[in-house]
């Protein structure tokens, strides 16, 4: 068995052991999510055999992984939605696919992108969070400062990728932290969904599932990183939802107050129209016995 053959043995073994991978195809999948404050983010681990890996329908990717400690990938997004490591060989190759769904369990779209450089450094449009990160030269470790900057170690990478994200719903925006610590594997901090890792040594073998980044042992590092995000709604949707709840809380006073002043008035109506009808009726009796009074007094006199 040559070394590669080897290798590859090695890798299927360490996602089976991590309990990645139930094999039904060359195409393997497993779902992890978590409600994130009412929102929720859903990573699927997409991995193939191959050197390309495809997210299903409804998810876009959010950062790549490959075997034999390939870090140069090339994600494609719209209807392709895809992962492809660019080493050869490479035995396998995963996508980590994300979708994002508001407190309603509906799918709020995501929008992705890609920031392309020539340097060591890739920085995301404005708006847009790093989900994950690739290098040139098959390097793979790699650092994501203030979200939305990707920063290869390795001085000979010849080009960097950030793979960018955001929320389709503009109600909605990405939060995300970076750790990186000498430890293997490093679980999601509570609260966090991991959407993407990074391994020390130039490896960028791992595996990403239930909530935890682990390296490929065979990568040798020192090191492993996690990149963690929630989704929230911005401070502006929070505001709108705010004054929307203010207004709606002053009409309901102000209808309040108008049903309770008609009432009043009715009130006022009714009281004063059997006030009346009181006085109407000790007239009528005042009158009845003055008349009979005076009949009185006439057959009296008659009489007398």
């Amino acid at each position: 068995m040559c070394i590669r053959d080897r290798y590859m043995g090695i890798s299927y073994n360490y996602f089976l052991r991590e309990g990645l991978m139930k094999v039904t195809s060359i195409i393997l999948l497993s779902l992890a999510f978590a409600a994130i404050s009412a929102q929720v983010i859903q990573i699927v681990p997409v991995v193939s055999s191959t050197r390309t890996a495809t997210c299903p329908g409804g998810f876009q990717p959010s950062s790549c992984g490959c075997g034999l400690k390939c870090g140069s990938t090339h994600m494609t997004f719209g209807r392709k939605k895809q992962c492809h490591c660019q080493c050869v060989p490479t035995d396998w190759s995963v996508a980590h696919c994300m979708q994002l769904r508001t407190e309603q369990n509906i799918d709020m779209g995501l929008v992705v992108t890609e920031a392309h450089t020539s340097t060591l450094y890739a920085t995301c449009p404005a708006g847009t969070k790093a989900t994950g990160c690739s290098c040139g030269n098959t390097r793979g470790d790699y650092l994501i400062h203030n979200q939305v900057t990707c920063q290869c170690l390795t001085a000979d990478s010849g080009w960097t990728k950030a793979y960018c994200a955001k929320p389709a719903d503009a109600r909605y925006e990405l939060h995300c932290q970076y750790r990186k610590v000498a430890a293997n594997p490093v679980t999601a901090t509570p609260g966090l969904i991991a959407v993407g890792c990074s391994c020390g040594n130039s490896c960028n073998s791992y595996t990403l599932a239930n909530n935890q980044c682990n390296c490929h042992p065979g990568c040798g590092s020192t090191w492993t990183a996690i990149n963690e995000c929630r989704v929230a709604k911005t401070p502006a949707a929070i505001a709108a939802e705010q004054a929307a709840a203010a207004a709606a809380k002053r009409a309901a006073e102000e209808a309040a107050r108008q049903a309770a002043a008609a009432a009043a008035k009715r009130a006022a109506e009714e009281a004063a129209r059997q006030a009346a009808a009181a006085a109407a009726a000790a007239a009528a009796k005042r009158a009845a016995e003055e008349a009979a009074r005076q009949a009185a007094a006439a057959r009296c006199k008659e009489g007398c």
